[in-house]
């Protein structure tokens, strides 16, 4: 059995493994050995989100700029249409496209 699990909880990544202030990271710890995997989903630390961000604006202002480039550079990323679905509640959406592997990866 698989098993993906949602914590609000701080974690930290170190040579050590994950760790976590939370007696339930310790639980997760030793319910792992009894799963085929585990996957931990937790919420982002805000200074990653400001990198992205940052990143992310990069990557639009290139595109802009560029986009004979851009839409070349596309083409080699993304193995199919990029598909945009809207949020009912939002003035948002997300999007998603299969990405292609890099070369010798496979």
């Amino acid at each position: 059995m698989r098993l993906a699990v949602y914590t609000d909880y701080k974690y930290r990544r170190d040579a050590d493994g994950v760790h976590a202030e939370k007696a339930f990271a310790l639980f997760l710890g030793r319910l792992a050995h009894d799963l085929d995997g585990l996957v931990l989903l937790a919420t982002r630390p805000e200074e990653l989100d400001r990198e992205l961000a940052t990143k992310l604006a990069e990557w639009q202002g290139l595109l802009e700029r560029q986009p004979i480039q851009s839409r070349q550079l596309l083409r080699k990323l993304l193995a199919g249409r990029v598909m945009y679905t809207p949020h009912d509640d939002e003035r948002a959406g997300s999007t998603s496209s299969p990405v292609r592997p890099p070369a010798g990866s496979c």
